[in-house]
């Protein structure tokens, strides 16, 4: 447990008792999310009706972390996690272009699980499951909370489609593996896609879920990804590859790194996706770049350097 969510603990206790922080919303989404998990029909039927119940406990639980956060962050230890998302929330103002290219899903899952603090690398997500003893939450929400903080963004090929099943394949790892994707994106054999997944619960369906809006690299071979993740140390087929992909792609080399690129690589949009150019660490291969084609490029006033309004 880290520095943050020990003090986070004592602090917790007992803002509850004097009404600091309330239960109540918490309580709400973990009636919503049982619910969902009692009614769960086979994966023939989901596919039928077009529909996962699945989606919705990752979801829901995604909700509850979240409201968590916006009441956790409101005690001493977490004022910095506060500070960080208030920032981005007002430069990237999430939605779905043309607004911004950066999802809400997207946002949620960065904030929430990603954007690390501390020696102990801690989250928002981190700092819940530390408290999992004193909030209201049954066995399949705390499973669904671990496999949350222990998901990240994966680039995968697009190998096969059937409706909303997708049989990917995750670059660096070749791991193959089968995916509901829920946002409308309909998808062609060969894209590449940049996407976060989470697993199929114990007794459940047997594909995993999208739970953010699948991002599309476009123009971007997997040649490419696969020098680019050579240029960070990440080379298939080596030792401890794993585990430097997962730091890589959760963690970036700052906070910021996944949705800097996101906001700076934003091409263009379709029916569910959202097109991606360039790469992270190569700013003259991002449309949206100040350093793209600078001759034809400005930054505008009153603008984040991607063209997109601040605030």
């Amino acid at each position: 447990m880290g520095k943050m969510a020990i003090r986070l603990k004592n602090l917790f206790d007992q803002a509850i008792q004097e009404k600091v922080i309330s239960l109540k919303a918490m309580s709400e989404a973990k009636k919503m999310a049982a619910e969902n998990l009692k009614s769960m029909p086979s994966a023939d039927k989901l596919i039928e009706d077009e529909r996962d119940p699945l989606h919705a406990i990752y979801a829901n639980t995604l909700n509850l972390i979240s409201v968590f956060g916006e009441q956790a962050t409101t005690l001493p230890p977490l004022h910095p996690i506060h500070d960080f998302i208030t920032k981005w929330q007002d430069t990237y103002v999430p939605g779905l272009p043309p607004w911004s290219p950066v999802s809400n899903s997207y946002f949620t899952c960065w904030t929430m699980l990603d954007a690390a603090f501390g020696e102990d690398r801690e989250t928002i997500g981190t700092c819940f499951l530390s408290l999992v003893d004193r909030l209201p939450l049954n066995p399949i929400q705390i499973e669904v909370a671990r496999n949350l903080n222990q998901s990240r963004m994966g680039i995968y090929e697009v190998l096969q489609i059937k409706g909303q099943l997708f049989q990917l394949r995750e670059l660096i790892t070749d791991k193959k593996l089968t995916a509901f994707i829920c946002s409308g994106y309909v998808g062609s054999v060969g894209d590449l896609i940049f996407v976060r997944l989470v697993p199929p619960l114990a007794n459940s369906v047997d594909y995993f879920v999208g739970l953010t809006t699948p991002y599309q690299c476009v123009q971007q071979s997997e040649e490419n990804w696969l020098q680019y993740f050579k240029r960070h140390d990440v080379t298939s087929k080596t030792v401890g590859v794993e585990a430097r992909l997962h730091r890589h792609l959760k963690y970036g080399k700052n906070r910021t790194y996944w949705s800097e690129y996101i906001f700076y690589g934003y091409s263009n949009f379709g029916p569910g996706v959202i097109l991606l150019a360039g790469f992270p660490d190569q700013p003259n291969t991002q449309p949206q770049h100040d350093k793209y084609q600078e001759s034809a490029k400005r930054v505008r006033g009153g603008q984040h350097a991607s063209g997109f309004p601040v605030g």
